[in-house]
């Protein structure tokens, strides 16, 4: 999706949430895999490193465990709300 959005005239952002506990390691792996998919469909540019981010607050230290608080749903949520509010419930 960060490939596939930076070829676009109209910006837009992807923002990764850290299911891992490992932030570093997946922010890499993330970053390496969008820079080569934007190589293989020619984007035409290098990716800035502003075009990708992981927000890592909402694992619980261990992979695949989210916090208990539903922060990352929460924000998911919001963001729908405010950005795609014919999908309200």
């Amino acid at each position: 999706m960060i490939a596939g959005f930076a070829a676009q005239d109209r910006p837009r952002r992807v923002i990764g949430v850290d299911g891992s506990a490992k932030p570093v390691e997946t922010h890499d792996q993330v970053s390496r895999i969008a820079r080569q998919t934007a190589e293989l469909i020619d984007v035409g540019r290098d990716l800035r490193d502003d075009e990708i981010i992981l927000d890592d607050r909402f694992h619980a230290g261990t992979y695949g465990l989210a916090m208990r608080d539903g922060g990352a749903i929460k924000l998911g949520a919001r963001w729908r709300d405010d950005h795609r509010p014919g999908l309200r419930r």
